[in-house]
C-alpha cells in the first residue's frame, strides 16, 4: 500500500534519524484502521477518527 502511494523503501533508513513522516504515518493508520479485513485494530480506528 505504501509503495502504491510514492513511497521509496530505501527511505527507512531516514526514519530513523528524522522520525516517520506524517503523510507515511497517515496511510499506515488507515490500512489497519480500514483495509485489513478482521485485523483491524479499534486503536487504528479511532486515531484515524482524529485526522
Amino acid at each position: 500500500m505504501l509503495m502504491n502511494t510514492g513511497f521509496d523503501a530505501g527511505g527507512l533508513k531516514d526514519f530513523l534519524n528524522d522520525g516517520i513522516p506524517d503523510r507515511t504515518l497517515s496511510i499506515i493508520i488507515q490500512y489497519y484502521a480500514l483495509d485489513t479485513g478482521r485485523y483491524c485494530t479499534e486503536q487504528a480506528k479511532d486515531a484515524y477518527k482524529e485526522n
